[in-house]
């Protein structure tokens, strides 16, 4: 009689170590990418605090209607961004 118990219990330990491995990397890396994230995410938060500038049109006042977005070759006349009224400055809330 073949018997491959004791191959398969070596190969079934074997897949438990490496998904223990993969699991504690996935969990360093998370971790890392967790601090990276958050250091960006709150300079993010300054520096939109101190812009002064309309995020919506990027601080020029004016946008494309909507309509013009779909018309590539359609030369429209830019009309004054909603957001800030034409001033191009961000509106305090």
């Amino acid at each position: 009689m073949l018997n491959l118990l004791p191959v398969i219990k070596e190969i079934k330990k074997k897949i438990e170590e490496l998904e223990e491995e993969k699991n504690e990397r996935i969990k360093e890396i998370n971790q890392q990418y967790e601090e990276r994230i958050q250091r960006y995410s709150n300079a993010l938060l300054v520096i939109q605090e101190l812009n002064e500038a309309c995020e919506y049109c990027e601080g020029t006042g004016k946008i494309l209607p909507k309509d013009s977005e779909l018309e590539p070759y359609y030369t429209s006349q830019f009309v004054n961004c909603p957001v800030c009224l034409g001033t191009g400055r961000k509106i305090p809330d």
